[in-house]
């Protein structure tokens, strides 16, 4: 850098002082220097857009600056540009208060430690909180400057832990060390005229970080072994054990264990068992130490491959050391017919060490006949004999011993996957050796990359770390690699529910699938109905999964108290009474002044008769009768419908739209549960939701074409025991594909039409008819059409397929009365509110506008019809219904005179 070279400094106003003093030293230089503070930005402005990133450029970091909206605004785009310039030089610099008298005091300006970076995350997550509250009274005219606003500090609230561990890696320079020797140190380092030999400033780096000793009480990155080494030659007995590490007995075990090698109940899912209020988002703690990302940033980090990176596996926040935490939970009453669920990491309060020990601790015996004795190759037999001692030593205590056994298996067979996979689990869970462990599943991928207990595993190392990017990262490879993985899906909701306050959304929907494939897991359907009540606005549906909570665990510490809220905010005191009471009995440290006051104070019965503006205007808001819970104050209704319930459970193919659907609705509100089936996910998702919010309704969604028959027995033999019993089957999948003469038909079409019309009913119903027939007790209805009663030109194939499900439908009948089974159809003419006719013509609008001209008949028409059939007496079977509109006579005969009975409503 010459003389007459002109540098940039970059600073927060409230530092000005500093960078004056800085700019008068380089000036005196002969250097040209342009300072530029946040102050002196244009309202839209940022320092990204202000700066040449080819000048050499200075920014003094301050906690000032990393407290300001301008100054960081863009702030880690800017560090990541100027990281690649040979001419950025980041100096950091005391931060300053003013004081209530206007005097100024020093705030030293850190982000080394945990502790730091989780200071600044919490100041922007209570910044962008706070302007989410404030959000509701902006007046329309500022929403959009305000929005703007909100998007900035939401985005800097994202990035500021990346941006610390960004700077943290660069060569920084303290200021504090610049001034004892008169900058000499940043004269030799801008190269300028007359610089010293010695001098050079100090600069920190994360190596210089992760050679710090680490203290316990700051959680400080603690100094971690290289573990990204090209030797993947099997971890020695001798690198894993020694004497401090051996248990003393099972107790011990534990105590200790971060990640559980034994199996847990649902119980031991509460894990963060702090008393949740609705609406409350809470800020991160000390225990949280991960940044807050967009999910789409996340997907560019990459996974593992074939080519395993292990500095993937452990980055800096996997050196953490875990903050130190203690988990009180309330006993809760498990259902025992409940099945065992794999575990997930829980915290622990002793400290992470994943240094290598030097010297093993075995027994004499284990030694001579495990390690000393063996110096030819054994039998598979004897190798199965070996990791069942193995697996029995661990078991009973003896970590260590059985450790060395799987040792000594792997150095005679290094190719044998299971048991580097079960030495692993044992370094992981039982040793604490984080990375021995990480080695061994990186040997087993570069072996079977679609090893996915070895992702799973790999993702809880991650997560112990508090590393919650890259363990979701891990689980959703694990999910990519088996979609049925067990609590996979659970564990991902936990990490976007609590890490992520803008994924509430994405986490409802991972604890919405762990639950359809585990219905009976407690505390995903208590967390879902958390993320429904206080961040989705869902509040029936909430109510039925608050219900399911306390169904599955009549003891749950939590859930009544939340079902009690949730009636308060919905003006049923009578219910919030009920469940405050049930939710005191449960967990006696709810019971308060407070709370006794507000659930069972006297003027409830009075306030539960009126409506919520009556009842503020006679001073009885809740707002007043609650006030430690003002949030519970915003518009709700003033009471909730009252559906009918019954445990009939219905199953509907083809539920995404017409008939399917109308009939889903029907049956949902007379109180039935229901599963439903349907190629379109999405749609499933919306119907299930509107049911569930609307009737309360138990609904089970099943995503599958009925066309496929493998999938079809797959997912019905795999229906859980809540849901297999099927008492009433609605045969309504199915569709027309094309209008032409035989002699011009599509031959897709007309295999569609088959596979779907035939087929998919006939596979349906035999995958699902033969559990009727061993109850004894069922009814199945079959959609067919007057195709299938009379013919019409173009209709040759469709009308076939109709009138198979006519004989189809007479002959089950035949087969299935004796063993008190009904079987009845519906052939309905024309259908509106279908998607029918524009199947028919492959989404041509114009061609499938065939109703313009008369009233034909509606889909709710026919659901009508197919509930009527469903719900007559045990011993009234009705055979057949059909039905068309009074302007329809025969399939081509349709008296096409308009609308006529459009807006008549029926007398």
């Amino acid at each position: 850098m010459t003389a007459n070279d002109r540098l940039s400094i970059l600073y927060c106003s409230d530092n000005k002082q500093v960078a004056i003093e800085l700019k008068d030293f380089l000036t005196e230089k002969g250097i040209q220097v342009a300072s530029l503070s946040e102050q002196e930005l244009d309202d839209e402005a940022t320092f990204l857009s202000n700066i040449d990133p080819t000048r050499p450029t200075i920014i003094l970091y301050s906690d000032n600056f990393f407290k300001s909206k301008k100054c960081m605004n863009d702030g880690l785009l800017l560090l990541q540009e100027l990281r690649a310039s040979l001419d950025f030089l980041p100096i950091v610099i005391d931060g300053v208060n003013t004081k209530s008298d206007g005097s100024l005091v020093t705030v030293p300006t850190e982000f080394k430690r945990v502790s730091n970076v989780i200071h600044y995350m919490n100041h922007w997550q209570d910044q962008y909180l706070e302007l989410r509250k404030q959000k509701r009274t902006v007046p329309s005219a500022e929403e959009e400057s305000f929005d703007k606003h909100l998007d900035i500090i939401k985005r800097i609230s994202g990035e500021i832990g990346e941006f610390l561990r960004l700077l943290r890696d660069s060569n920084y320079a303290e200021y504090n060390e610049l001034q004892p020797n008169n900058f000499e140190g940043l004269v030799r380092r801008l190269g300028l005229p007359n610089s010293p030999k010695t001098g050079d400033i100090e600069t920190h780096s994360s190596s210089n970080i992760l050679n710090e000793t680490p203290t316990k009480t700051d959680s400080e990155i603690a100094d971690t072994p290289n573990i990204n080494e090209s030797d993947q030659k099997i971890v020695s007995i001798s690198d894993v054990l020694d004497e401090d590490s051996k248990p003393k007995d099972k107790s011990e075990l534990n105590e200790t264990n971060l990640i559980e090698e034994t199996h847990v109940s649902d119980a031991d899912d509460f894990n963060e068992p702090t008393l949740q209020e609705p609406s409350i988002e809470h800020k991160i703690d000390d225990e949280n130490i991960n940044e807050i990302h967009k999910i789409e940033e996340e997907t560019s980090r990459p996974l593992a491959t074939s080519n395993f990176d292990l500095n993937a596996i452990l980055n800096n926040e996997a050196e953490l050391n875990p903050i130190e935490e203690t988990i009180h939970i309330i006993p809760s009453k498990i259902n025992e017919d409940e099945p065992e669920q794999e575990e997930i990491i829980e915290e622990s309060t002793q400290e992470i060490n994943i240094e290598v020990p030097n010297e093993p601790i075995l027994s004499t015996k284990v030694k001579e006949e495990t390690i000393g004795k063996n110096e030819g190759e054994e039998t598979d037999i004897q190798i199965t004999e070996k990791a069942d001692q193995a697996k029995n030593l661990i078991a009973s205590g003896l970590v260590k011993e059985g450790a060395a056994i799987y040792v000594d298996i792997l150095e005679q067979q290094p190719d044998n996957l299971t048991i580097r996979y079960k030495y692993a689990e044992v370094l992981a869970k039982r040793l604490h050796n984080y990375a021995g462990a990480t080695k061994e599943l990186s040997t087993i991928l570069n072996e079977n990359d679609q090893h996915a207990d070895s992702y799973h595993l790999l993702a809880d190392i991650a997560q112990t770390h508090k590393d919650f990017i890259l363990a979701k990262n891990y689980y959703e490879k694990t999910l990519t690699i088996d979609p049925k993985y067990p609590k996979v899906h659970y564990k991902i909701g936990r990490i976007l529910s609590s890490q992520f306050p803008d994924q509430k959304g994405l986490a409802a929907k991972y604890f919405k699938q762990q639950i359809k494939l585990n219905p009976r897991h407690v505390d995903s359907h208590y967390q879902y109905a958390v993320l429904l009540n206080e961040h989705l606005g869902k509040y029936s549906k909430a109510i039925s999964h608050f219900k399911k909570t306390l169904k599955l665990n009549p003891l749950h510490p939590f859930a009544a108290y939340d079902l009690a809220l949730l009636y308060h905010k919905l003006y049923e005191p009578s219910k919030a009474a009920h469940y405050y009471q049930k939710a005191v009995k449960n967990n006696p440290e709810l019971k308060t002044p407070q709370n006794e006051a507000v659930f069972l104070k006297p003027n409830m019965n009075e306030l539960s008769r009126m409506t919520p503006l009556e009842a503020f205007e006679k001073g009885l808001h809740f707002d007043e009768t609650k006030p430690q819970l003002n949030h519970l104050t915003e518009t709700a209704p003033s009471s909730t419908t009252e559906y009918p319930k019954n445990e009939i459970t219905v199953f509907i193919t083809g539920a995404t739209s017409g008939i399917g659907l109308a009939t889903a609705r029907l049956f949902a509100e007379k109180g039935y549960r229901l599963i439903l089936t349907g190629r379109r996910e999405d749609r499933l998702d919306e119907i299930q939701e509107e049911l569930e919010d609307k009737y309360n309704t138990e609904t089970n969604i099943l995503n599958f074409d009925v066309r496929d028959q493998d999938t079809v027995f797959d997912v019905i033999q795999g229906l859980d025991k809540e849901w297999e019993n099927i008492d009433i089957l609605i045969n309504n999948a199915g569709l027309a594909k094309g209008f032409a003469p035989i002699h011009e038909g599509d031959l897709e079409h007309w295999e569609t039409m088959i596979d779907t019309n035939l087929k998919g009913l006939l596979y349906i119903t035999r995958a699902i008819a033969p559990k009727m027939v061993k109850r004894k007790k069922g009814h199945i209805i079959n959609l067919c059409s007057t195709a299938g009663i009379e013919v019409y030109p173009n209709g040759n194939v469709y009308c076939a397929t109709k009138f198979g499900v006519d004989a189809l439908t007479k002959s089950m009948r035949l087969d299935l009365y004796k063993y008190g089974i009904q079987v009845s159809q519906v052939s309905p003419a024309h259908v509106e509110e279908t998607e029918f006719a524009l199947v028919r013509f492959d989404g041509d609008q114009k061609r499938s506008k065939i109703y313009n001209d008369f009233n034909p008949l509606t889909s709710s028409d026919v659901a009508d019809a197919i509930y009527y059939i469903a719900t007559r007496p045990k011993h009234v079977q009705i055979r057949d219904i059909v039905l068309s509109g009074q302007q329809q006579a025969t399939s081509t005969d349709v008296h096409r005179s308009g609308r006529i009975y459009d807006g008549i409503k029926d007398e």
